[in-house]
């Protein structure tokens, strides 16, 4: 019977790359046009149900307690993911949410971390397209030639709050 070593225990080199490591090498050497892979998907149109925990979309202190909780457990998933790729990459070049001034304009994520190899760039992100589909967290790569197109395609973020206050234009 094989032993599993424990978890603090360095991979051996020639050990296979994490899952997450693994997709992401993929989407690389399938990038420019490699499309992004659902790594989880939860809410209501969502294939997988989150569990008995989750809220009923209408409970709660808010109409979006539920796509709250959603959103709230993939960012999770998401730091613990980054946490496993920075082991075999390092830090990310950026970790963060769309709030913040230096967020990647060629995405249209909620949370995002991002790795860049040569020409390309390997990324994480929670997205939601809007209330009625699901939170996703999705591993991608895109070219660097990708990323002015990408960043046509989306409008600048709406303002995040009345001028003046942390996170808003002046």
């Amino acid at each position: 019977m094989t032993q599993t070593p424990p978890a603090d225990t360095p991979l051996a080199a020639n050990a296979p790359a994490p899952p997450t490591v693994a997709t992401l090498q993929r989407l690389l050497a399938a990038a420019p046009g490699a499309d992004p892979e659902v790594l989880e998907s939860l809410g209501p149109a969502a294939d997988d149900a989150a569990g008995e925990d989750a809220p009923e979309a209408d409970g709660g202190d808010s109409p979006h307690s539920a796509v709250d909780f959603f959103f709230r457990r993939l960012a999770a998933r998401l730091d613990e993911d980054v946490a496993l790729v920075a082991e075999e990459w390092g830090p990310p070049g950026f970790h963060g949410t769309v709030e913040e001034d230096t967020f990647p304009m060629w995405s249209d994520a909620l949370v995002l971390a991002t790795w860049w190899h040569g020409d390309k760039v390997a990324y994480l992100a929670v997205r939601q397209e809007d209330d009625a589909d699901p939170v996703t967290l999705e591993a991608g790569a895109h070219a660097r030639d990708e990323l002015d197109q990408l960043q046509a395609w989306h409008p600048a973020p709406p303002e995040l709050g009345p001028p003046g206050e942390p996170g808003a234009p002046n």
